[in-house]
């Protein structure tokens, strides 16, 4: 070849690879650089990076700054985090965000004594004469208690009678008891010999066949449906899109929530009517079977299995320490469970089977009936059960749950429940409660959530409890593995891990920048005071502090 084909050749080549380069560049041209940070990406092969690229709502590029500053062009916005520390959006796993109070008040503050024994019946009674006199009749009562509450016999909708009589409806902590006076149970239709709802009960006076006010399991959702039915659509729409808009402030970029007293279509439709600046999983909770089989608009289906440690009503294979003749008990009717597993449709994220279960005894009920409904691990690993919360998830479940693939969700806001935990359990079954540290080393897919009810949660309060653990120390983590699990971890709990949760080339942008370092272990005392400064969802920047 002379040196003019040669010449020609090689110019041809030029503008080839220069074209396809000029083209790759504006293809890959960020819209939006995160640098000068701390950058925590959740991603295991790659934990920290200085700087990130973000283009049409996906994370392009993470690296050093240099790195990253390849993909800037002249119309990048430039985002200097001035040393600030950046996780992935964090992702509420367990949450009830619309509350089931109606037209009413509260009238006191549980804050004083969750957890723990909390006002006595004489103290609640003397609250409600005091109030009734001054307060407007046309607003309801509510009230949350404690222990000293729940176990006495002797609160019933009579005797709350005669301190009002307007509605009053009175919660345990835990949100597994109910005390409705007689107004409340007329507004809601629910007569003084109501058949007990499925998989739930009234407790009725000794002998006759007439309700004490006291609703248990299923009773207490059928009556939040009942009242929220009372509530235009329009209302329940004006509170969530108030709750919603605090969320990013929080950090919080996704929220798997379970709407208590709706139907999954209602919800639905009331979510579509809004421009939710948080993106949101409507997972199902619904009645009974029959109801589960009918249902629209949902994304995974919640069942409660057992209760919790307040009301003594967690499952246990051995009795209740402080109440040697109780054992709690189960919700679902076993034949019905067998029918709830039994389900083989291959919509994984829409028909993901997620449980309520704390008692050990529930767990290996559970485990049972999975190897029942089908004895392939594989299958099961495939579908991505849930427990939620697994309260006594003891070390000889771990393998089981591990080959099944069970997807876990701790609570940590429940490790500060010790007192009433080690009075129902005794010292030893206390020792080896709400294990965490023990999961997470032994491969289970751990998610972390705050279980809040009514509003949103404090995410930075979930993850200081997880890396200090009251309830039981040894069982602590490190804050990279909480924040793994509040982001990762709950993004594969919902079949999404491959889209979000971390801060990699190809994921969805959601990034949060924090007021402070929460990896500094110095911050631990005031982490809980942790703001996001700037939050990113989907490359849009929805809230900004002024950073």
């Amino acid at each position: 070849m002379n040196f003019l084909k040669k010449f020609m050749v090689l110019f041809t080549a030029l503008l080839v690879v220069g074209g396809l380069s000029s083209k790759a560049y504006s293809c890959r041209a960020a819209s939006k650089i995160l640098y000068n940070g701390k950058i925590f990406t959740s991603d295991v092969n790659n934990f920290w990076v200085d700087a990130v690229a973000i283009r049409k709502g996906l994370i392009v590029k993470t690296g050093t700054v240099e790195e990253v500053m390849m993909f800037q062009n002249p119309n990048t916005v430039l985002i200097d985090l001035q040393g600030k520390t950046a996780i992935p959006g964090l992702n509420e796993a367990h949450m009830h965000l619309i509350p089931y109070i109606a037209n009413g008040i509260y009238i006191n503050d549980p804050m004083t004594f969750i957890p723990g024994p909390g006002p006595s019946l004489e103290e609640i009674v003397g609250t409600i004469k005091y109030l009734d006199s001054v307060v407007p009749q046309d607003l309801w009562f509510y009230s949350i208690v404690g222990e000293n509450f729940v176990e006495n016999k002797a609160a019933t909708r009579e005797l709350i009678d005669l301190s009002s009589g307007r509605p009053v409806i009175i919660s345990g902590w835990s949100g597994h008891y109910l005390l409705l006076n007689s107004a409340a149970m007329q507004v809601a239709g629910i007569s003084e010999t109501e058949p007990d709802p499925y998989a739930g009960s009234y407790d009725r006076y000794e002998g006759i066949d007439k309700i004490t006010g006291v609703c248990r399991d299923y009773a207490i959702y059928d009556y939040a449906r009942r009242v929220r039915n009372l509530i235009p659509d329009a209302e329940v729409k004006g509170q969530l899109e108030y709750l919603l808009s605090i969320l990013p402030q929080l950090g919080i970029t996704s929220i798997q929530d379970i709407p208590i007293g709706f139907t999954s279509a209602r919800y639905k439709a009331i979510l579509d009517s809004i421009n939710s600046p948080v993106r949101v999983r409507n997972i199902a909770f619904p009645y009974t079977i029959e109801e589960s089989k009918n249902m629209t608009g949902y994304s995974g289906i919640k069942w409660i299995l057992d209760g919790t440690e307040q009301e003594s009503g967690m499952f246990l294979s051995e009795p209740y320490y402080d109440n040697p003749s109780n054992y709690g008990n189960f919700t679902i009717p076993l034949n019905d469970f067998d029918e709830i597993l039994q389900n083989n449709s291959w919509r994984l994220r829409k028909e993901q089977k997620i449980f309520h279960a704390n008692g050990d005894q529930t767990i290996d009920l559970l485990l049972n009936a999975m190897n029942h409904a089908s004895p392939w691990d594989i299958l099961w690993r495939i579908r991505r059960v849930r427990i939620e919360h697994g309260i006594l998830i003891r070390p000889d479940h771990i393998p089981d749950i591990v080959s099944k693939g069970i997807v876990v969700i701790k609570n940590p806001t429940q490790f500060i429940t010790g007192e009433t935990l080690y009075q129902r359990l005794g010292p030893v079954r206390f020792s080896q409660s709400q294990l965490l540290k023990t999961l997470i080393d032994n491969g289970v897919n751990v998610a972390l959530a705050s279980d809040q009810l009514g509003g949103p949660s404090n995410p930075f309060m979930t993850l200081k409890l997880a890396v200090v653990h009251p309830k039981n120390p040894s069982e602590a983590i490190t804050m990279e593995q909480a924040v793994i699990a509040h982001t990762r971890g709950s993004s594969y709990a919902e079949f999404t891990e491959n889209i979000k949760g971390r801060i990699k080339p190809g994921q969805l942008a959601d990034i949060i920048v924090l007021s402070q370092d929460i990896f500094n272990l110095a911050n631990l005392p005031t982490l809980e005071n942790t703001t996001s400064v700037l939050t990113i969802i989907g490359g849009n920047i929805v809230f900004n502090a002024g950073l």
